[in-house]
Parts: C-alpha cells; sequence; structure tokens
C-alpha cells in the first residue's frame, strides 16, 4: 500500500523547534519542512522498514538498563499508575460536572417548571430575525457535535416556538443535551416575554405588579428573576407550559400514526423508527426537566392509549405508557397533585384499569391480530406470538396495579364487570406472572363480591330463597285465578323483569340485542316472560314479535357455551301445557292462537323445538286419552297447525287417531294424506293461474284459504322454489311485487318467504324501473323490523341495492330517477344501521354520494325551469305543451285524471297522471300547496279519494288539518283499518297503495300522539274504538309513558261512568261477544281491581294508580294513613306480586314519594319487630325495598337532597340494630334477606342517618344512644360471617360512618352534606349541627379502631371451629409455649417450625406465643384452625393496641 495515502498534517497549536525556512521560486530556493517534537512523518527507509517487521513479527519490548530490576522504578509504576488514573478521572468528571451543573446549566429548583440561566456572566441567546437558509444553516451547525456550542449559542433564530422547535429537534437529529438547551432557551424567552406582557397589563389596570411577580424582600436577584416563582398562584405560566405539553402530544400522536403509511416502504420505515426514538428520548429528557405539565401528560397517555383501537398501533403505545408507567401510577406530591389532589390520582388509576382490562379482553377475543397484506390472514403462528407478547404486558400492568394500588380502583360498572371479571380470573390463574398467588387470589375475591353488590343492587339477595321459592308446586304456574275475581285468569310470573318489557314494547330498529344479551342472560322466568309477550293478544301490533322471540333464544343459545339447549324446549313445551288448560273464554283473554301458531313454527324452522319431542310429551302425558279433560282439542288443532315432515306421517296420524272417539272430524279432515292432497289442490290452481313467467299470481283467489298454518308454510316454500328456479330470470315489475307480498304476507302470513325471494330479486338486479323500488322501498319501511331481522347481510343488500338504483335504473329510467326521490329511505338504513357504515367504508360513501344527489337534484328540479319541461315532455310525450306550462292548468286536470280510478281510468294514464302531480310538487312545492288547499277547501271528493292521494304521496295529514281542521282528519283515522280490507281489492291495487298508507298514518298517530287522543269524542262509538285502538297500541312504550299517564287520569277524572268503561275496556279490548262482570265501584275504591294486574298491563294500573293517590289526596287533608290503608288492600289483591313494586314509578310529586317510602319503611320495620308475628314474606321483603329504591332514584333524578328519613324511622332503625345483635349467627343466617334489606334502607338515607348519629354523640343526653347503636353495628359486622356481601355492606356503613364522624370532629362540616333549607329535616327543626361547630366530638374508640378495607376483614377461615364452649378456655390469641423449649439460659426452642419473632411477656418473663407477621391485607380476624374462632391476630399492627413494642433482640 502506497504511504503517500496517509499524509499526517501537524496539529495547528503544535510549534516546530525553529522557524522554517520558506523561500520563493524566483530566488531559487526550495522550501525546508519543519520539524516538530514527537511528529515526524513515515519516510519508507530501510531502517525503518527493518524496525517495522521486526515489531510486527516479535512484538516490542525495551530491555533494562540494569542488572536488578528491584532498583529500578519500572516496578513501582504498575501499581502508582491506577491510583493516578482513579485521581485524575475523578479530577476530570469533577471538571465536567461543575460546567454543566453550572456554569451550562439551568439549575432546578423544587418549584419551578422552568430553571433560570446561571453562572458567571452568562445570558440568554437574542432573538434574532435570519433567512430561511440562514436559519437552516444554524439549525444544521447545532446538530453538528463537532461544532462548539459556544459558537451557536450566541443568539437564536426567531420564528423557533415550541412545536417548531421540537419538530426541527427530531428531524434534524439534534444531540439531545443541545436540543434540551434549545428548547430550555426558547421556553425561558417565551417566559420572560409573558411575564412583561402579563405584569404590563397589570400597571395599565391600576393595580400593580401581584406579589407573585415582584422581588421578596432579602431574595438574591437571580431568585426574584424566576421565571415561575409560584407556578401554582401562577396561571400565564401554568397556561404556557400546557402549551408546550400539548405541542409534545400532538407531534407524538403524529409520529405513532404515520406508522401505517410506511409499511410498503422499508426506506421510509427505517426514517421513521429513527424519528420515533429520537422523539421518546427527547420526551422523557423534558418529561424528567419538568419542561412538561404532567398531569396533563399523564391523562393525555391514559386517554390516548384508551383510544387506540387498532393493533398495529397497539405495541407502540404500551411500550410509551410502560416508560411513564411508574410516574403516572404514583401520587405526585406537586402542583399538580394539588390542584387534582387524591381523587384525582384515583381517577386516574380507575380510567387505567378500566383501558387495560377493556384491551385484554379485545385482544384476547380477537381472531387476528396482523393487518398486513405480506402476511397471510391465518398466519397462526405469528398471530399467537404478537397475541400472547401484547397479553404478557398487559398481565405484568394489572398485576402491578393489583399489588401496589387501592382495590377501589377493580369497582366497574356491571355491563363492564361482566365482561372483565373473567380477565382477570384469568390472569390471576398464570402464576408465573406474580408472587404470592393465594393473597392476590383473596383480593380478587373481595373485588369480586363488591362487584357483584354494585351488579344488582334493586333486588334482595335471593341465594337459597330462589331456588326454594322456585321448587314450590306453584313456582311454574303461570296461569292463575284472580283473587278478585274467581271467572278470570291472569298471568303470574316470579322474578318479572318489568325493564325488559319495556325493552320488548318499545323494539327499536337500531337496539343492539346482540350485547344486551351477552350482558342479560335469559333466566327461565324471563323466557317465559318473552314468550307470553309475544302471543298476548294486547301485543298484536308488534308484527316482528314471533321472529324476535326466536332471535334472542338463539342469540341466548350462541351466546354461552354449554347452554343446555333442552332448556328452552322444555319451557316451551310446560307453557303449551298450560295454555291448553285454560277455558276458552279466558284463553281469548290470555293468548293470540293465531301468534302462537306462528311463533312455533318460527322456532320449529330454527330448531328451537322439535314437533317429535312434543308428540312423545303428549302421548306420555295420558291427555289424549281422558274423555273428561278439553285440553287434548287443544293440543289437536296445535298440531295440525304445525308444520308436519312426511317422517312423521304416522306419529301424526297416530295422534288424530286417539281422538277419535271424542270428535272423529279431526282426523277426517286433517289426516296426513287429506292434508296434502289439499295443499296439492292449491298448488295446481296457482299453476293454472300463473302467467308465463311464473312469477305472477293472482292472489285475490287464494285470501279466504281454508288451510292450517302447517299446510301454509308448505305451500310457501313451494311457491318460493317454483318463482326463484324460472330460468330466464325475467324483470320483476310492480304488479308482481305486489302480488307475491300479499299472497305470502297476508294470505299465507309466511313473511320469512317473502323477503327471502326479495333477497333473491335484488342480489340478481331484476326490479324493472323506479316504481317497483319504490314499492319495494315501502314494504321495507312499513315493516322495518323485519328488514332488520329478515335480512342477512345489510351490507351486501344496501350496496347491490345502491348499485342498482344509481347504475342500471338509472339509466333504464331516467326520467322516473330525476323526480323521484328515496331520501327517507336512506335516512332509516343510516339511522338504524350505524355499524353497517362503519364496517364498510365503501358502502357509506355510496350512501353519501346518493344522499348529497337527492338533494342536489331536489334543488335542480325547483331553479331550472328548463329540466321541468324537459322531464314534463318526457312524462307527457307532448314537446308543444312543455314550452308553455299553466301550473293551475296541470294540476287540475291531472287531480281530476287521478280520482277517476274507479271508472275509467287506465293504469298507464293513472301513472302518468301521477308522475306529472310530483313532477309539480318537486318543481314548486309552495304552488303545489297552495293548489292543493284550494283543492281540499272545494269539498268535491270523498274519504277514499283522500286515501288515494295520501297514498301516492301527493297529499299529506298535516296539510287536511291544516286547511280543514282535525274533524277532517278523524274520519280518515276511524276507517284506516275498517277500509283496509276494501283498499286492498284487485281492482284498486294500481291506484291505491295500501302499504304505505297504513305506515304513514301510524308515524302520524305516532307523531301526533297526544293530539289524536285528546281530540277523540268518546262519546262517539266510532272514535271512541280509535281512542282505545291506539291506546293500546302505543301506551305500553316508554315514549309516550307519560302522555298516557295523564290522559288516563285526566280521562278518569272526568266521571265515574267514564272510570269504569274506560278500565273495563282497557283490559279486556282484546275480548270479542264476552263480556265479564262489570267492576264495582267499591271493588275500585278498596283496590279488588289490582287482581287483574300482570306485566302486559302494569302501565294501565301505574296509571290507575297515579289517579287514586290524586283522589285520596283531595279527599283527605292528612292522607298518609288512608293511603297506607289503600296500599295495604293493594298488597292483598294482588298477592304480595313483586309488580306492585313498580306501581308508583308515575308518581312525581315529592311529598308523596317521601309519605310512600315512609308507609314502606314503618311497616317492614314494625314488622321486624314484632315479636308475635310470622317471619316477614320473601315477596313483600322485594316489594318493599324495590319500592323505596325506585322512588329513591326519582327523588335524586330531580333533587339534590336525598330521600330523608324521619325521627321515628331512626329510632326504628336503632331497635332494629340492636335485635338483629342479639340473635345469635344461626338465627341471622335465616333471617339473611332482612338484614339485606335493612342494609340497602341504610345506604338510601345514609346522609340523613349518619348526620343524626353525629348529632347524638354530640348531644350528652343522646350520647349513650348513639353509642350503643356503633357497638352493635361492630358486634354485627363480627356476626356476619356467613355472608360475605353483607358484611361487606356493614363495612361500608361503618366506614362511612367514621368518615364523617372524624370530618364533624375536625371542624370540617357545620351542617351535612347535601342537607338544605329545602329538606324535611331542615324545616322541621334546626340542623343539630348548626351553632355546634365547637361542640366537642367523641368519636368511640371502637369505631377509630376499625381496620381499613382489607381481605382479611371479611373473609374468615373456613376450618375455623364454631364451638365457642371450647374456644372460650383459650386466650385471645395467645398460646402459651411449652417450657420444655425453653432453658435456663433464656434459649427457645421453637420445635420443627424454626420461627424467630416471639410473643414476651413483661410481667411473667416467659415467652408466650410466636409472633406472625402476615401481609396488610391478614389484619383483621384471619386465623388459621389452630388458634381458635375468638383468636386474634397477634401481628405488629394489632400489638399496637395494646401498648406493646416489637424488639430485635431477646429480652432473656
Amino acid at each position: 500500500m502506497s504511504p503517500s495515502k496517509y499524509i499526517l498534517t501537524p496539529p495547528e497549536d503544535l510549534h516546530p523547534y525553529d522557524p522554517s525556512e520558506v523561500r520563493s521560486a524566483e530566488e531559487g530556493t526550495l522550501a525546508r519542512d519543519p520539524l516538530y517534537p514527537d511528529f515526524r512523518r513515515w519516510r519508507h527507509t530501510k531502517e525503518e522498514d527493518q524496525v517495522f517487521l521486526s515489531f510486527v513479527s516479535k512484538g516490542y519490548y525495551a530491555t533494562s538498563n540494569v542488572n536488578f530490576e528491584s532498583i529500578s522504578a519500572r516496578s513501582s509504576l504498575p501499581q502508582s499508575l491506577p491510583k493516578i488514573a482513579d485521581q485524575l478521572g475523578a479530577q476530570f468528571s469533577s471538571v465536567l460536572r461543575i460546567r454543566e451543573d453550572e456554569i451550562n446549566r439551568v439549575p432546578a429548583q423544587q418549584c419551578n417548571k422552568v430553571y433560570e440561566l446561571a453562572g458567571p456572566g452568562f445570558a440568554l441567546p437574542a432573538r434574532v430575525t435570519l433567512t430561511d437558509n440562514r436559519r437552516e444553516a444554524w439549525l444544521h451547525d447545532l446538530s453538528l457535535p463537532y461544532v462548539s456550542l459556544h459558537s451557536v449559542s450566541k443568539y437564536i433564530p426567531h420564528g423557533l416556538k415550541r412545536k417548531r422547535v421540537i419538530e426541527q429537534c427530531y428531524t434534524k437529529q439534534i444531540p439531545l443535551k443541545r436540543a434540551l438547551w434549545l428548547i430550555k432557551c426558547c421556553c425561558v424567552i417565551e417566559m420572560q416575554q409573558l411575564k412583561t406582557k402579563h405584569s404590563h397589563s397589570q400597571s395599565q389596570t391600576g393595580m400593580g405588579v401581584s406579589g407573585r411577580a415582584q422581588t421578596p424582600p432579602g431574595s438574591s436577584p437571580s431568585s426574584a428573576a424566576s421565571p415561575l416563582a409560584n407556578p401554582q398562584g401562577s396561571s400565564p405560566q401554568l397556561h404556557l407550559l400546557k402549551e408546550w405539553t400539548d405541542s409534545f402530544i400532538a407531534i407524538l400522536e403524529k409520529l405513532v400514526f404515520e406508522m401505517s403509511q410506511y409499511y410498503n416502504d422499508a426506506e421510509k420505515l427505517k426514517v421513521w423508527k429513527t424519528e420515533i426514538t429520537y422523539f421518546l428520548k427527547l420526551l422523557g429528557n423534558c418529561y424528567a426537566a419538568d419542561l412538561l405539565d404532567r398531569d396533563v401528560f399523564h391523562r393525555w397517555l391514559v386517554e390516548f392509549v384508551a383510544r387506540v383501537e387498532t393493533f398495529e398501533f397497539l405495541p407502540i403505545t404500551l411500550h410509551i405508557l410502560v416508560v411513564f408507567w411508574d410516574n403516572v401510577t404514583s401520587p405526585r406530591e406537586s402542583a399538580g397533585a394539588a390542584r387534582g389532589g387524591a381523587n384525582g390520582s384515583n381517577f386516574l388509576l380507575s380510567k387505567i384499569t378500566d383501558m387495560l382490562l377493556h384491551k385484554y379482553y379485545v385482544v384476547s377475543n380477537a381472531k387476528s391480530m396482523i393487518n398486513d397484506e405480506r402476511y397471510i390472514i391465518n398466519d397462526i403462528k405469528k398471530n399467537n406470538k404478537l397475541k400472547e407478547s401484547i397479553l404478557a404486558i398487559l398481565t405484568n400492568l394489572i398485576i402491578r396495579l393489583f399489588k401496589e394500588q387501592s382495590l377501589e380502583i377493580f369497582l366497574f360498572p356491571p355491563s363492564s364487570w361482566e365482561l372483565y371479571k373473567p380477565c382477570l380470573y384469568e390472569i390471576i390463574n398464570k402464576s408465573e406472572f406474580i408472587e404470592n398467588v393465594d393473597e392476590i387470589r383473596k383480593i380478587l375475591e373481595l373485588i369480586s363480591y363488591r362487584n357483584e353488590t354494585l351488579k344488582d343492587t334493586a333486588l334482595v339477595s335471593r341465594g337459597d330463597n330462589t331456588s326454594s321459592r322456585e321448587s314450590t308446586p306453584d313456582s311454574d304456574v303461570y296461569f292463575q285465578i284472580s283473587q278478585g275475581y274467581p271467572d278470570i285468569k291472569v298471568i303470574k310470573i316470579n322474578h318479572v323483569d318489568t325493564s325488559f318489557t319495556t325493552l320488548l314494547d318499545d323494539n327499536n330498529t337500531e337496539f343492539d340485542w346482540t350485547q344486551y344479551i351477552e350482558h342479560n342472560p335469559l333466566s327461565k322466568s324471563a323466557i317465559v316472560q318473552l314468550l307470553l309477550w309475544s302471543v298476548h293478544p294486547s301485543r298484536s301490533a308488534h308484527y316482528e314479535s314471533n321472529q324476535l322471540v326466536a332471535k334472542l333464544l338463539l342469540l341466548q343459545i350462541n351466546s354461552f357455551d354449554g347452554f343446555p339447549e333442552y332448556e328452552i324446549e322444555d319451557t316451551v313445551w310446560l307453557l303449551i301445557f298450560q295454555i291448553a288448560k285454560i277455558d276458552s273464554e279466558n284463553l281469548k283473554n290470555l293468548i293470540d292462537v293465531n301468534a302462537l301458531y306462528l311463533l312455533l313454527n318460527i322456532l320449529v324452522t330454527y330448531g328451537n323445538i322439535k314437533v317429535s319431542t312434543y308428540i312423545r310429551k303428549l302421548i306420555s302425558s295420558g291427555i289424549m286419552y281422558l274423555p273428561d279433560s278439553n285440553d287434548k282439542y287443544f293440543h289437536v288443532m296445535l298440531l295440525i297447525n304445525l308444520k308436519i315432515s312426511p317422517l312423521m306421517k304416522n306419529q301424526y296420524n297416530m295422534v288424530l287417531r286417539n281422538v277419535m272417539e271424542f270428535d272423529p272430524s279431526f282426523y277426517e279432515n286433517y289426516n296426513y294424506d287429506k292434508f296434502v292432497m289439499a295443499v296439492d289442490d292449491i298448488k295446481e290452481k296457482i299453476a293454472e293461474t300463473s302467467t308465463s313467467n311464473k312469477q305472477v299470481i293472482d292472489s285475490t283467489q287464494f285470501s279466504n284459504m281454508n288451510l292450517p298454518l302447517g299446510g301454509k308454510i308448505m305451500l310457501a316454500e313451494w311457491f318460493l322454489t317454483r318463482i326463484c328456479s324460472r330460468m330466464p330470470l325475467q324483470p320483476v315489475n310492480r304488479e308482481t311485487l305486489l302480488n307475491n307480498f300479499r299472497f305470502l304476507c297476508v294470505d299465507l302470513n309466511i313473511a320469512h318467504h317473502f323477503y327471502k325471494w326479495v333477497e333473491f330479486v335484488v342480489y340478481h338486479q331484476l326490479l324493472a324501473d323506479i316504481d317497483t323500488m319504490a314499492l319495494l322501498i315501502d314494504i321495507l319501511i312499513c315493516y322495518q323490523k323485519l328488514f332488520s331481522q329478515y335480512i342477512n347481510d345489510h351490507v351486501l343488500f344496501m350496496k347491490t341495492f345502491l348499485f342498482i338504483y344509481d347504475k342500471v335504473l338509472r339509466e333504464t329510467d331516467s326520467t322516473n330517477f330525476q323526480i323521484v326521490s328515496f331520501m327517507p329511505f336512506w335516512k332509516f338504513f343510516m339511522k338504524n344501521f350505524p355499524m353497517a357504515l362503519i364496517i364498510d367504508n365503501d358502502l357509506r360513501n355510496g350512501l353519501s354520494a346518493i344522499y348529497e344527489e337527492e338533494k342536489t337534484k331536489s334543488v335542480a328540479l325547483e331553479q331550472n325551469r328548463t329540466q321541468t319541461q324537459q322531464l314534463f315532455s318526457d312524462i307527457t310525450g307532448d314537446r308543444s305543451l312543455a314550452n308553455n306550462l299553466n301550473f293551475a292548468e296541470l294540476f287540475q286536470s291531472n287531480i281530476k285524471s287521478i280520482l277517476q280510478y274507479k271508472t275509467e281510468s287506465s293504469p298507464e294514464d293513472f301513472k302518468k297522471a301521477k308522475r306529472v302531480l310530483s313532477l309539480l310538487k318537486a318543481s314548486s312545492l309552495r304552488d303545489y300547496n297552495k293548489f292543493m288547499s284550494v283543492f281540499l277547501k272545494r269539498k268535491n271528493y270523498s274519504d277514499t279519494d283522500l286515501v288515494c292521494l295520501i297514498s301516492n304521496k301527493l297529499l299529506s295529514v298535516e296539510q287536511i288539518k291544516s286547511t280543514l281542521g282535525m274533524s277532517r282528519v278523524m274520519p280518515l283515522l276511524v276507517a284506516v283499518e275498517q277500509c283496509m280490507s276494501d283498499l286492498g281489492l284487485m281492482t284498486h291495487s294500481h291506484f291505491i297503495n295500501t302499504i304505505y298508507y297504513r305506515y304513514y298514518m301510524i308515524e302520524y298517530v305516532r307523531s301526533n300522539y297526544r293530539h289524536i287522543l285528546e281530540s277523540c269524542n268518546l262519546d262517539d262509538a266510532d272514535e271512541y274504538q280509535l281512542f282505545l285502538r291506539v291506546l293500546i297500541k302505543c301506551g305500553p312504550s316508554s315514549k309516550f309513558a307519560s302522555v298516557t299517564t295523564n290522559v288516563i287520569v285526566d280521562l278518569l277524572q272526568k266521571s265515574n261512568l267514564h272510570q269504569e268503561r274506560i278500565l273495563h275496556d282497557l283490559l279486556q279490548v282484546h275480548v270479542n261477544g264476552t263480556e265479564f262482570p262489570p267492576i264495582d265501584p267499591e271493588s275500585i275504591e278498596h283496590g279488588s281491581l289490582f287482581a287483574l294486574l300482570d306485566f302486559t298491563n302494569l302501565w294501565i294500573f301505574q296509571a290507575y294508580m297515579l289517579f287514586q293517590i290524586g283522589e285520596i289526596r283531595k279527599q283527605h287533608s292528612e292522607y298518609a294513613d288512608t293511603l297506607e290503608g289503600y296500599i295495604g288492600h293493594v298488597l292483598d289483591a294482588t298477592g304480595h306480586d313483586e309488580l306492585c313494586s313498580k306501581l308508583f314509578d308515575r308518581v312525581s310529586d315529592i311529598d308523596v314519594i317521601s309519605t310512600i317510602v315512609e308507609i314502606y319503611e314503618r311497616n317492614l320495620f314494625a314488622r321486624i319487630l314484632d315479636p308475635a308475628s310470622q317471619p316477614v314474606q320473601y315477596s313483600y321483603l322485594v316489594i318493599a325495598i324495590e319500592t323505596v329504591i325506585s322512588l329513591s332514584r326519582k327523588v335524586t333524578e330531580v333533587s339534590p337532597v336525598a330521600l330523608p328519613m324521619p325521627e321515628s324511622g331512626l329510632d326504628l332503625l336503632f331497635s332494629i340494630v340492636a335485635h338483629f345483635n342479639g340473635l345469635s349467627e344461626s338465627q341471622l343466617l335465616e333471617q339473611e334477606c332482612v338484614v339485606d334489606v335493612v342494609l340497602k334502607i341504610f345506604t338510601i338515607h345514609q346522609e340523613h342517618i349518619l348526620h343524626g348519629i353525629v348529632a347524638q354523640l354530640q348531644n350528652p343526653q343522646l350520647k349513650d344512644r348513639a353509642t350503643s347503636f356503633i357497638r352493635d353495628m361492630l358486634s354485627l359486622f363480627d356476626k356476619l360471617s356467613f355472608s360475605l356481601r353483607l358484611k361487606l355492606s356493614l363495612y361500608e356503613v361503618l366506614s362511612s360512618l367514621k368518615s364523617y364522624s372524624m370530618y364533624v370532629a375536625s371542624g370540617a362540616a357545620a351542617s351535612p352534606p347535601g342537607l338544605g333549607p329545602t329538606t324535611t329535616a331542615s324545616t322541621s327543626q334546626p340542623s343539630p349541627l348548626a351553632g355546634r361547630s365547637q361542640m366537642s366530638l367523641d368519636i368511640p374508640k371502637e369505631l377509630q379502631r376499625l381496620p381499613p378495607l382489607q381481605v382479611s376483614s371479611f373473609v374468615t377461615s373456613p376450618a375455623a371451629s364454631t364451638d365457642t364452649a371450647t374456644a372460650a378456655h383459650k386466650p385471645l390469641g395467645l398460646s402459651p409455649m411449652s417450657q420444655s423449649n425453653e432453658t435456663d439460659d433464656g434459649v427457645v426452642h421453637n420445635g420443627p417450625e424454626q420461627q424467630r419473632w416471639f410473643l414476651y411477656n413483661r410481667k411473667s418473663h416467659s415467652y408466650t406465643a410466636p409472633l406472625r407477621t402476615p401481609a396488610y391485607y391478614h389484619i383483621n380476624n384471619y386465623q388459621t384452625s389452630a388458634t381458635g374462632p375468638d383468636a386474634i391476630n397477634n401481628a405488629c399492627y394489632n400489638l399496637a393496641l395494646f401498648n406493646a413494642s416489637f424488639e430485635n433482640k431477646n429480652p432473656a
């Protein structure tokens, strides 16, 4: 290698031995190279080469110059050089530390967020305006480590502020120390500018500089110049700090979400990794230097991780969370912590816990973690590896929260707890992640119990009561004789869920039933309630009820692994056998038989029930052979209406033969062979009447088919196969669509097959024109709840529908495309199916484009007359009339043509006239409404003519009302049900769209519900029936609950005649030809009418109860006693039905609510304390506590003041606690439900009860009574070892009492929280604490020693002995050690246990027991079986109560 490549340049600061003599070329003298010490170039001479080769081959060493190494200094150098090197290194480190800490560093102060510059002669760089190129050059020099900071730090360019500074740092990769210097300087400069501006603004207002900005006397100038001398009180400085924090946050979010853009570009991905790595380091340095508002950053970080739902961003976000984990989860004693306090810290920890568990749930249930086109979707190994790594991170963080944080952060809402509970147990079972698994599991047990108590606070703890009650003979009898009316049967179901009934009555199309079933699985009683709701006559307006039942049962089966499907089938057939026992008159009241047939066939279709099982149950029951039983006729009719497969022919015929001796007509008319023949005859008639394309059927010939429902299903299946199998496929016009709808949905009553055909038509793009699509849209919107259930794939269906409309019909039917608007349908889909739009972006974009186009199209028709003329010429085919359009003439002529549909109008003329009127309406709505008003005022039309115009969307009921008044609208509403059959005649099918008319009138009634009810003349028979029909259909809906109640109450107040008549008709409106005994006014007065109460008519009795309360208040000024008697009559009439707790849901008067609550509590307490009375019935407990809870919630919704408890109630509560304390543990176990109810009542009135207890503690005369009550509560707490939930509830009461007592004792409260001048307690007497702020409060020591919330406070050892007699002879936790284990010298032999610590008795000078030091959550009564039930835990915490000390020495 040539040595010329290695040219050595002498250092600039190195001087030669003598000056070089350089002569110019003109003088003819050559330049001589200077000589430098210890520096000479390799000249490649022979001697140098020899030396070089020798060094390479043999190495380099120097021989000793003396004979004896020991007298040379060389031997001492190896020992002294390391010491000298260490001292030299330490000295240089001190120099660097002084330079960084005192000269080039902004020193930190404890209270400052931004640091003042210090050091002799150091000053802030000046701001200088530079060009873009010079600014870039300055930043470039700053990023170069070998360019001295001294040369760069003379000035800072203008334009570098906040976000721009940070961006320049990470894009140019400025070294971290220099970047931190730049950020500090920019921040300090901004702070000084802000401080100057703030001081100037204060001086202008004449207020002077505040004490925060002034230099305190005696302080140094450097400390006075601090930019943030008092950040807690200086809002401008905090605002600036928050802006810097927001800048960091914005950039971090941007960098994180940019990752997905560089998947397919390795170079850009590499740059991104470099930038994000650098930025996280810069962020950490700024965070450590307190250049960020940590509280703002912590809140953002938690919310940011919670917002990230895409798995690809989850690793980086979790990494960022882990980096800042210790600071986020540890409480800060800083400015931010002072602002937020402990509550803010707990809130943030709760959000972190919720977020982590939600992430764990989502990741553990995710099918795929990979979203990269380079990988196969089912890359199982990589997917599992990613999932395991993310779950490991989440598990580690959650375990750390378990160990380090309070248990309160693991309390969740009931809906969340259902999701998180399996995740928590799964995490705890991963024992490799944690230590002390048993202790963690005890914590989890307490958390689980606490969340379970929060899950359902409205019900009494049923425990064994539920099972015992359901095992009674009457528990599965769903139809019982009414107590007040022996001839009437009512529905009786245990544990009716009224909220479930409300959801069923509402059944909004957009409601997510899947999520509801996952969070609220159906119990047996809920399944029975669902079945009876769907077949009850009062719910006949719910056309979707049967399909909804099947959907919910399938969701119940599919949502829970291992769910026994046979339970549903057994429940269904049990209900059927009970329905069969009902007499014919009551059957009409309770069951819609046709709806029952349809429901069972749908369940058979989906496989929920089996007909073969039903036949076996019939045969084994022996009902078919009993001559006196009428049940067999119901079963035979039910079997005839079920779908029978050919394989069950013999079984089916056998059942019919069994009843031949009682009624031979069943077998003669409905045996299987004759049944099939009847179906085949109808098939032949359909084939004869069908046209060549086999898609059109004359439905009028089959409107009165005498065919059971099973045969109709067979016929529908055959017909669907027939119209879908014809090749080639023909376009479907409006006539075909309408006839198939009538045949399948009206004549056969089989909607499922029609929707299958609709899917077939749409997916094959067979819609012929816009008119056909408009009719299909009318059907889908009119029966929108079936659309949401029968259409399998809403996304695919809607995308195909949009394609037909936008791509096909736009070209083939362009004229109607410009006139007809489907805006309501687009709005309907976007409102009711938001998840479909979220899942598919193409569908969302397509719907948005069509929606905008529809709006543009309507505006264009109004503004562009030329387009209107062109469309008119296309409709009429006459271009001569298009240039001279006369609006009045066209309107009158086409209205006349429309109304001639009954006589001489052809379908084509009708369509043309309809299109012209639609065009006139779209082009000028104002003129159209004006001429339509003139037409209405002439009154030259019939009601059917108005129906025709409304059904074709040419007239609205609102326009009729505004022109002619409500009196003209009422006949149209009355005639809706009566004339629907006449309007459906084949001769009018082209002219009157009965489907849209029905939907429009129903929506009009719902939109004007109150006005229509108030407008009905109840003396007119037709309008009275309209009133009942509207009230029955809309009354159960929660949307109209308030209006319905007010209407019924106002109506009952008018006259007694209306009261009896309306109640009779509302309760028995579905009975035809049967009159039940008239309602006795005496029974109304005494509440016997409530014997007819069930979950289907609860809304009626709620309104009736509100009416009766109003009447009682009118008649009695002191109405409490009268109301108490009336409520007692109601409870007796209903047999203490649990539905009685919902009768007061419509009461809103606070005074009445307080009175009702007082009545229930007083009666309940009296029953508990009465020694002569029987144990309190479980049903009464449920009624009482649910009534109190629901009414207290109503008070909380309207008033910030809690529900008060009178002084007499407080006295009774004291007595009840003393009564409970006097019972043994076994007696308390028997009254577990009673204790649960009392604790819930205590919680409801907690504020007033605590206030009363504290007031008595401050009163010397009542102090002993309050102290005795507290001791009874503490004693009861120790006795409740059989129920952890009750023990936890009582602990919360005691903890609240302790906290409030200490709060009052500290002098912080002069009045109880929540009490004000408007409450009953404060108005009846002055506040006991008012004016007593200086009065001493002596808190009982027993209450002060209440331990904190720990597991061992609530869990007793399962092996603990219950023999109190044996335990009485044992000392409290102190078991003396055997003297044989102690020597005379004090040496203790502890046997095999080998424990170190022992209890030493100073008086007896002996060791008494080993000292146990368990974890902190074992501090209260958790003992092993060897210590006995009465032993105390002699850990350090409890020993402190006995003035004991812990000494690490042997006293002997």
